[in-house]
């Protein structure tokens, strides 16, 4: 697949897993994206699980038609993107790695080698030329793991994104980026909002025309849309880890100060709005009007999240079980 005139992609699609990383559903199976860079010098970003190891250099051979790659850059060491480092190492032994500080550390681990004879490291404000192409590495730690680094490229205006913007399903099935987009978000970087809010800052200085994740599609039209989402996503996060477990949200980075604020105009804002609403209504207000609703209302969140709970597992439908408890509630009074 070509994504631009230099850029090829080598990945994989997956249809053997049904379980990614083990507690994930995913019916159309994952896509584990690589990319070949055409230039004076090639370069290959990331590898793809270990289970398609030798599909994985076989694409990579197809793509180079006769050439050799200089470079392999590494953005995130999670295995199903880092598991054929030494494999491409050992084909091809006079390529380069390139990744973050921390990720040799991880590869020490990993294969016994940090590769420090033939490794380059980069991090936040690094440059890489390849020839028409300038690749600028951004540090993205914890989104999400700490040694990840975002890629841009400055010649055809790319952003090699790691596991963000990544979806769940195989690339040769049709179906809504939005909702597995966001079950992928919520699952894999979700409690990590504050450092995903802080990433999205340093984009917003670059100008991005695709976007070229770890998994899911090759973003190409209405980036605007998939940032959107993104940002409303990781504040949403952030929102309810600091509702679930301030410490461990402030942990995290999270500035729960800020959530708790925000949370409570939302939520007076709702309450100056419905007491609004409730009067237009009536045509007259009275100091006594609502009382008992706040019991009314936890009843409603208990029995729908006890009898709707484990059926609906999308966040929306959750919301629609609350009316279905405060419907109940009153069937039962």
């Amino acid at each position: 697949m070509e994504i631009t005139k230099d850029i090829k992609y080598v990945g994989v699609n997956d249809h053997q897993v049904d379980l990614f990383e083990g507690q994930y559903v995913v019916p159309n199976g994952m896509a584990y994206n690589s990319y070949l860079v055409l230039d004076e010098k090639i370069s290959v970003f990331d590898t793809v699980d270990g289970r398609f190891n030798h599909q994985w250099l076989d694409n990579i051979q197809e793509a180079l038609n006769g050439r050799k790659p200089d470079y392999l850059i590494i953005q995130h060491m999670e295995p199903d993107h880092s598991a054929n480092i030494a494999s491409f190492a050992q084909m091809y032994p006079e390529a380069t790695i390139v990744s973050s500080e921390k990720a040799f550390a991880m590869m020490a681990n990993f294969f016994g080698t940090g590769f420090e004879d033939r490794r380059l490291v980069v991090g936040e404000g690094d440059t890489l030329c390849t020839g028409r192409h300038t690749f600028a590495f951004v540090a993205a730690p914890m989104v999400h793991w700490p040694e990840v680094i975002v890629t841009y490229d400055t010649a055809d205006k790319v952003l090699f994104s790691a596991d963000g913007f990544g979806k769940f399903g195989a690339l040769d099935v049709e179906e809504d980026w939005d909702c597995e987009a966001r079950r992928y978000y919520i699952g894999i970087v979700g409690k990590y909002g504050a450092q995903v809010q802080n990433l999205l800052k340093k984009a917003a200085g670059l100008d991005i025309q695709i976007i070229c994740p770890t998994h899911g599609p090759v973003l190409k039209e209405n980036l605007g849309h998939y940032i959107k989402k993104y940002d409303l996503w990781s504040l949403g996060c952030s929102l309810r880890a600091t509702g679930c477990n301030d410490k461990m949200a402030r942990a995290q980075g999270i500035n729960t100060d800020f959530c708790r604020v925000l949370g409570l105009m939302i939520s007076n804002g709702l309450v100056a709005l419905s007491g609004s609403l409730l009067t237009q209504y009536q045509g007259f207000a009275d100091i006594n009007m609502g009382r008992g609703a706040i019991v009314i209302g936890l009843a409603a969140v208990i029995i729908g999240e006890a009898v709707f709970g484990k059926v609906f597992r999308n966040f929306g439908f959750k919301l629609l079980a609350v009316s279905f408890g405060s419907i109940i509630y009153y069937l039962v009074l």
